[in-house]
């Protein structure tokens, strides 16, 4: 199958039984006529990519995989006939748990469809209970320049939300910091009150719609924002805090990542020794992204001093781990500067592949790449290698073949 347009569907959630969930979603995909009803699910386990096929009879064998999986994990869904439909259900760290859809562009040509999805996305908003979401096609999606690129506004809803679209699902958190009054008086297509007090916004009868008359779409686009408030929305480069509501469930949020990061970056006492990369001034960590290609490089050059022939591909990942395995590196303890060259390889391979973006402001604590949607940190990994003894081959594979796929939002070749 060719590279098809799509349409993206996202929810974004701090539910905090949102994994619990999971049944209840798949039960309103399968309701839909089979549209949305996903074929396969993929995962990974232990750095290693999973397939199922989804056949009813194992919902709750998958229910209780997905329960059982670490905080970080994405399940990824897919349907390819008649109606090409990819599905993400999961954990984007910085920006809450997410139900996200891609579904191909020429399947909203016909009359209904757009309603249909809006329908199915209301039923999922009453199980997951997000504070926000939206449905876009990709050529709406804007981009910024940064010293860092052109990267596209993500969505950092703690900090601003990033733009208006097609469809705008607002939590009543967002109703009740915008006022009432001024969603239901939106000059757009259609306003819709929700069940638990959110609404959902329409710009336009259809998501084509921009591709038949941009400039409306941009108008639209534009009078909604200033109608709710230009200070709620993200400006770009350089990033700055905008208006945001007081969320639900975020103290339960913050209470599961810190969890999950205390065991994510437990360090061991030899790395302890060498010092916690968190820590690190940011200064530091700058250079390193600025270096990132000429370290990575040298890190090459080094290693084939060792007798290691390392030549920035899938298979010499893998054979680095052989390499760590046998080198003794963990009983020695593993330094910083071991850490950042390690990261510093795995990065550039990540960046030739996947084209993607360094993203590090002051917030962060580790800079990350970022593809699409998806921030994919390789210097975390490089923790878990030296504290827990997982691999980078098995995590690169799955980078690299699940996560961009997701977020380009474009079917795979089949």
């Amino acid at each position: 199958m060719k590279d098809k347009n799509t349409i993206e569907a996202s929810l974004f959630t701090a539910f905090p039984r949102f994994r619990d969930a999971l049944p209840a979603i798949l039960d309103i995909l399968t309701s839909k006529g089979g549209t949305y009803s996903p074929q396969f699910v993929e995962f990974d386990t232990a750095g290693k990519l999973q397939r199922m096929q989804l056949l009813p009879e194992r919902t709750a064998q998958l229910a209780k995989l997905w329960k059982d999986m670490p905080f970080s994990s994405m399940l990824a869904f897919q349907k390819r006939r008649p109606v090409w439909v990819r599905m993400h259900v999961g954990n984007t760290l910085n920006n809450f748990n997410v139900v996200g859809m891609s579904i191909e562009q020429d399947y909203f040509s016909e009359k209904g469809r757009p309603e249909e999805l809006l329908n199915a996305l209301k039923e999922l908003y009453n199980v997951v209970h997000p504070m926000y979401g939206r449905v876009s096609s990709n050529e709406t999606v804007r981009w910024v320049e940064s010293p860092l690129g052109k990267m596209s506004l993500g969505t950092a809803l703690r900090r601003a939300l990033p733009d208006i679209y097609w469809a705008n699902f607002f939590g009543p958190e967002y109703v009740e910091m915008f006022g009432s009054d001024r969603v239901n008086s939106a000059p757009i297509h259609s306003v819709e009150s929700l069940s638990d007090g959110g609404a959902l916004l329409v710009l336009s009868p259809s998501p084509l719609d921009f591709l038949k008359d941009p400039g409306e779409f941009e108008r639209l686009r534009l009078n909604l924002k200033r109608h709710l408030g230009e200070e709620a929305f993200d400006k770009g480069w350089p990033e700055t805090q905008g208006k945001v509501p007081r969320f639900r469930y975020d103290e339960q949020w913050k209470a599961e990542f810190a969890r999950w990061k205390a065991e994510y970056l437990r360090l061991s006492p030899d790395f302890k020794e060498s010092g916690y990369l968190s820590n690190l001034p940011h200064s530091e960590w700058k250079d390193w992204i600025e270096n990132n290609s000429s370290i990575a490089t040298a890190f090459v050059s080094e290693m084939k001093a060792k007798g290691l022939a390392l030549n920035f591909s899938e298979q010499s990942l893998y054979e680095l781990d052989d390499y760590i395995d046998k080198s003794g590196w963990m009983k020695k303890g593993a330094s910083i500067e071991l850490a950042k060259k390690l990261g510093a390889y795995v990065a550039q391979m990540i960046i030739a592949r996947n084209g993607g973006k360094w993203f590090f402001d002051d917030r962060e604590e580790l800079p990350s790449l970022v593809i699409g949607e998806v921030r994919v940190t390789p210097l975390a990994r490089i923790l878990k290698v030296f504290e827990e003894g997982e691999k980078l081959g098995p995590w690169y594979t799955t980078v690299v073949k699940i996560i961009p796929r997701l977020q380009r939002g474009k079917p795979a070749n089949s």
